[in-house]
């Protein structure tokens, strides 16, 4: 794997890592109304790393978009809140096996 790719893999995993944490934040009560506006442009950038990245990682991206604006929903955007972190780790562990497996 080239360098200039292996360093927008590690780049893709730090906006994994935010997107993480803010979905973290947000299961604390009104946390996603600060949290949201950095969530879902993250979720976005990630969707567009993951498309010109070819990692493996753009259909749960785009799930991961949906749950970032179902998380906006009061009281029921808890479920995709959680979801979105699991999707936000798998995502994670996915950019990481494949980074690996490539060197």
């Amino acid at each position: 794997m080239s360098d200039s790719r292996r360093i927008w893999n590690r780049i893709h995993m730090v906006v994994e890592l935010c997107i993480l944490i803010g979905f973290i934040i947000s299961i604390i009560p009104f946390g996603y109304a600060w949290s949201s506006s950095w969530v879902i442009p993250f979720v976005i950038i990630s969707a567009v790393f993951s498309f010109v990245l070819s990692n493996g990682t753009f259909f749960t991206t785009l799930i991961n978009i949906g749950m970032a604006l179902l998380g906006l929903v009061p009281l029921l955007g808890y479920i995709p809140r959680i979801v979105g972190i699991i999707i936000s780790f798998i995502n994670m562990m996915i950019i990481s096996n494949r980074s690996s497996s490539r060197s």
